[in-house]
């Protein structure tokens, strides 16, 4: 069994923000939120890569009582189905039976259903999907998945309960939902001043980047709207690049009354990954409508694993909005997210 902390490296988390974590059993990856909403994700053996079928089991608990208080999840994806028919056999046994999504290529499978087939995938060693040809569609190891969903049960306070998966017993889950933490933002004004060209300049070349950049190199400016009289703007600089990651310091640019502008660290509530003071993002995307900045950290270029966060702006500073890893580098698209929030904008 193999930990792993998001993100990688890891976030350094504040008081108000506890990430979640990550284990890898075997041939899977299961991880949760901070909302008791967890994932178990199948991994690809070698051979495989590129054909990106998955396979996901997710759960939650909504706070309730009976059968229904974690809802269980199962998403199969990347199907290139014949007929609208599936089977899953498990060990050559059938388990399940259904129509497919020949459209989204993808089979859900919800409620007692997916219960009854994962406490099917927790006691097999392989598990075959076949369309109604008998043509297989995907198939997937089932080392480590008991482990991995025990661990979930685990998580989510289901053992010894009647709804867990594996570590059953004849208790009732009692009520365990987390509230979604909630970040209030000021709406900015999109029309406000950045800074120009030559002020960009001359701050790249007293930064810490000057001597990484390499290459074609892409600085970037954003208004941040006006406080008070004071005009700010998000600046990215380029700060090095590889093969498949381009690194940006991020500054908060901020001009009283038409002064030369001033360039400072961004501030963040939960610090990246950088070189000392300066934070730096992963291929950085700013979304100007969701006022978010995105980073997406790839550890090798089919981008199977890695880690993103999102930092939503709220008028003062970066607040981290969201998370996820995926530790392990076999085969799968599927990150489990580790924090998610919601997001109110006012003004």
């Amino acid at each position: 069994m193999m930990l792993t902390t998001a993100l990688l490296p890891a976030l350094m988390a504040s008081a108000d923000v506890q990430l979640g974590e990550t284990r890898e059993y075997g041939d899977w990856v299961a991880g949760c939120d901070n909302t008791l909403s967890c994932e178990a994700v199948a991994l690809m053996p070698e051979a495989k890569f590129g054909n990106f079928e998955s396979l996901v089991l997710a759960r939650k608990r909504n706070g309730g009582f009976g059968l229904d208080a974690a809802p269980l999840s199962i998403r199969l994806q990347g199907l290139k189905a014949i007929t609208d028919r599936y089977r899953i056999m498990i060990d050559g046994k059938l388990v399940d039976t259904g129509a497919v999504d020949q459209l989204k290529q993808e089979i859900e499978i919800t409620s007692q259903d997916a219960v009854r087939v994962a406490r099917g995938i927790a006691m097999g060693k392989q598990m075959r999907v076949e369309d109604g040809s008998g043509k297989e569609l995907a198939s997937f190891s089932l080392k480590g998945s008991a482990a991995t969903l025990r661990y979930m049960d685990s998580k989510l306070g289901l053992t010894g309960t009647r709804q867990a998966i594996v570590a059953r017993g004849g208790r009732t889950a009692q009520p365990g939902k987390r509230k979604l933490p909630v970040i209030t933002a000021e709406r900015i004004n999109l029309d406000g001043k950045i800074p120009g060209t030559a002020e960009l300049v001359g701050l790249i070349e007293e930064s810490r980047c000057a001597d990484y950049r390499m290459g074609v190199t892409e600085d970037r400016a954003f208004p941040l709207g006006k406080q008070g009289d004071t005009d700010r703007a998000l600046v990215l600089i380029s700060c090095g690049n590889g093969a498949y990651n381009f690194s940006s310091a991020v500054y908060l640019a901020t001009s009283e009354n038409g002064a030369p502008w001033q360039f400072e660290y961004a501030p963040f509530d939960v610090k990246p990954r950088g070189d000392g003071e300066v934070p730096m993002l992963i291929n950085a995307e700013w979304t100007p409508d969701e006022q978010t900045l995105f980073s997406y950290a790839k550890s090798r270029g089919l981008g199977d694993c890695g880690d993103s966060a999102a930092y939503v702006w709220d008028g003062s500073q970066f607040r981290l909005s969201g998370a996820s890893v995926m530790p392990a580098c076999r085969g799968s698209l599927d990150w489990i997210t580790v924090w998610r929030t919601e997001v109110k904008f006012v003004g």
